[in-house]
């Protein structure tokens, strides 16, 4: 997800957007200086503007030159293969890394993003984030919620409970094949992430992701 706010380019574009439609309107209304007249080019001038908004939010920011030189938002739609290796904190916790295989899918518009993780055992959602453009540098930081499956919270010896994390994410460039980052948890875990493989198909559970991933490498073979 992208953090929940408007860059000043957009905001500053959506308003002289407005401004345009309401001299457009007052032209065909040919509206007098009257307050009330004055209220029906306005009326036009904000539906426009929203109108505007609807399509960039879900459809402009896309655009190549848009992405890059105004919305300044990555586009990281859809599915994704991830690696995740997984260490303890604790003292008394071993500290070789745990690597867990799974899949992701990213929901995306302008103004937000929503990242899912699935593993056999659990699924992780993005609560919160924050797209950092620096130069060439483009960092994704965000919190999630891990809610491990009934069978694993209830498991004797890979007991699991839902807990709260953060992480951050090197996307690269503003359309990564590609991202790699790490991550913390309130379990005291730790640990490295990798997204690759990218596919525009979504998914919604660890099985859809081995349907298509591993689906595919078997046709492959």
């Amino acid at each position: 997800m992208k953090s929940n706010y408007l860059p000043s380019e957009v905001i500053r574009l959506v308003v002289a957007v407005a401004g345009f439609a309401w001299i457009v309107s007052l032209w065909i209304f040919n509206s007098s200086v009257d307050f009330w007249d004055a209220l029906k080019p306005f009326s036009a001038a904000n539906a426009a503007a929203i109108v505007f908004w609807v399509l960039f939010n879900h459809f402009l920011w896309k655009w190549p030159w848009i992405r890059e030189f105004i919305s300044k938002s990555p586009d990281i739609r859809g599915s994704w293969e991830v690696e995740i290796e997984a260490m303890w904190l604790k003292e008394k916790q071993p500290r070789t890394p745990n690597k867990i295989r799974g899949y992701a899918y990213v929901h995306q518009t302008f103004s937000r993003y929503t990242i899912r993780i699935f593993t056999d055992g659990s699924c992780s959602e993005t609560t919160s984030n924050h797209v950092d453009v620096r130069d060439e540098r483009i960092t994704l930081t965000y919190t999630y919620l891990n809610t491990p499956s009934i069978g694993r919270r209830l498991s004797p010896t890979q007991q699991s409970t839902r807990h709260i994390g953060t992480g951050s994410l090197n996307l690269g460039n503003f359309k990564p094949l590609e991202m790699e980052g790490e991550y913390w948890t309130e379990e005291m875990k730790a640990g490295n992430i990798r997204f690759f493989n990218r596919r525009d198909k979504s998914i919604a559970k660890f099985a859809e992701g081995e349907a298509l991933y591993q689906g595919n490498k078997e046709k492959d073979q």
